[in-house]
Parts: structure tokens; sequence; C-alpha cells
């Protein structure tokens, strides 16, 4: 369960040049449903993406959280995306926003083809991860662990997601490392434990 607070700064993120360049020198961009809930920071980010070079990761973490999300924020911001990642609660809501059925290999492979993704992960806690390209699907059972804190453990898969695709690993790799870092997390206390 989460508390959101609204009014906050992230809600005010206002369009400037300073943030044009630096746009321009992004690898990867990360970006969820819930910092676009105000137009203020939803314009802005859609200045971000559009000013990020071609070859730029547009990675869509979608992150719904209660109301603050719509069908016309999932829509748009896949459309920008070319790599998604939500998790297996989420995956039925956006199956239902595109009327898509079947398994979570099946919606997920709509959504790559649909939106021309790169890559797709559907995250399922300590059950693992679904990772899918063009090419290639992976599989991974995931990794027991002993949980004292999940907060955090999304933003260190995709962050280890990230790394592995820009690193250009092969997706088992990837998967298999974002799976480990996220139940590693998972084992320590606050979002942002000290990795090795």
């Amino acid at each position: 369960d989460y508390e959101i607070k609204e009014g906050v700064a992230w809600d005010n993120i206002t369009w400037n040049d300073s943030l044009a360049k630096i746009a321009l020198k992004m690898d990867a961009v990360c970006f969820g449903s819930l910092c676009q809930r105000n137009n203020v920071s939803g314009d802005t980010i859609k200045k971000f993406l559009a000013a990020t070079r071609s070859d730029c990761l547009r990675v869509f973490d979608i992150n719904l959280r209660q109301q603050f999300y719509n069908d016309q924020i999932i829509h748009e911001s896949l459309e920008t995306a070319n790599v998604l990642k939500l998790n297996d609660e989420e995956l039925p809501v956006v199956a239902s926003v595109h009327d898509l059925k079947g398994s979570d290999e099946d919606v997920a492979r709509a959504l790559l083809k649909t939106y021309d993704l790169k890559l797709i992960s559907v995250t399922r806690g300590d059950k693992g991860a679904l990772m899918m390209t063009a090419d290639v699907v992976n599989d991974f059972a995931g990794k027991k662990t002993d949980i004292v804190d999940t907060v955090g453990a999304g933003d260190a898969f995709t962050a280890a997601m990230i790394m592995g695709f820009l690193s250009g690993k092969k997706l088992d790799e990837i998967n298999e490392h974002a799976n480990k870092v996220a139940a590693f997390v998972c084992s320590q206390a606050g979002a942002v434990p000290e990795t090795l």
C-alpha cells in the first residue's frame, strides 16, 4: 500500500534548456505513469523523451498506483517508449486497455509488436520474470530470499535489466542477474541498500 503525496515538487517539473541538453546525453531514460499525473511534469517528461537520441532506451516502468493513471497515459507512454517493464498485477490492466487476451507471454508479445518495443519484462516477485525481445523469450523462475523490505526491488530490477541490455548481454543473463539484484534488495532494510 502506498501513500502518494500530491502537490509536491516532482508534480511541477518545468521544461528548460538544461533538460534538453541532458536529454541528448542519455543512453537510457526511465519514466512511469505516476510522474505524469500532473500536466506540468507530464508535459516536461514528454519533451524530455522527445529530445533524446534515437538510440536512447526510453524505458516505461509503468508503476500503476491507485487512481494516478488513465488509458491515455498508458497508450501515449507506450508509443514513446521502446522498453516496457511491468509486473504481473499491472499486465492485466494494460491487457484490458488494449483488449488483449491470453497468457502473459501472449499479451507481452502483442504489446512488443504493437508498439515496436525492443524489450519487455513482466516481473512476478519471487516467481521471477518473463523477458522478451522480438527474437528471444526468457522465463526465469525466480530467486528465493528472506524478505525484509520489498521497497526498491522493482527499481533495482529495472536498473539491472537496463545495464545488462545496454552492455549487450544475452537475455537469460540479464533476466537472472536482474532477479538476483531484486532478491538482494528485498533481503535488506531500505530501498537503496549498498551492493558489492
